[in-house]
């Protein structure tokens, strides 16, 4: 009989918790048949962008700001691609754009996931609270189960 394949996404910031939930799913969950997918929520700086919109300004500051959100944004998808080759694992990168929750719900329904699988930043009850956490709203959203992976140092 031959096992189930999972379709799983793995949320990838870039950050060591993300790569942290990478390799804890290479090393207790993986099987050679899942299909992975590494998404990466690209965020923009738009909230700022707006703010020149209503005034005027050099466009010049404008395209310096979208330059260097690419810039960013490019070396995390490189850092995430490094990641997985030095796991030696099979995963398509995906980017996605919005707020991070909501756009990480939406991918894993339209890739019809298996799972989720998420690192912890391990913020404060406090902080939380006021900025949201996008592991809790994995947690209370996604239509699949959610493993959230605890960086070791965080415990």
């Amino acid at each position: 009989m031959s096992e189930q394949r999972l379709v799983v996404l793995i949320c990838m910031d870039g950050s060591k918790h993300s790569d942290y939930a990478l390799k804890y799913y290479r090393d207790h969950v993986h099987q050679p048949n899942n299909r992975v997918y590494a998404v990466h929520c690209a965020h923009y700086h738009s909230e700022y962008w707006n703010k020149f919109s209503m005034a005027p300004s050099d466009p010049a500051v404008l395209q310096t700001m979208i330059d260097e959100d690419i810039a960013r944004i490019s070396k995390v998808v490189a850092h995430v691609k490094d990641t997985i080759s030095d796991l030696q694992l099979s995963a398509e990168i995906i980017k996605v754009h919005g707020h991070p929750g909501h756009a990480l719900v939406e991918k894993s329904k339209e890739i019809h996931a298996s799972m989720i699988v998420v690192g912890s930043r391990g913020v404060g009850t406090v902080r939380r609270t006021f900025l949201g956490s996008i592991s809790d709203y994995l947690i209370h959203h996604a239509h699949v189960p959610v493993l959230v992976c605890k960086h070791p140092q965080d415990m």
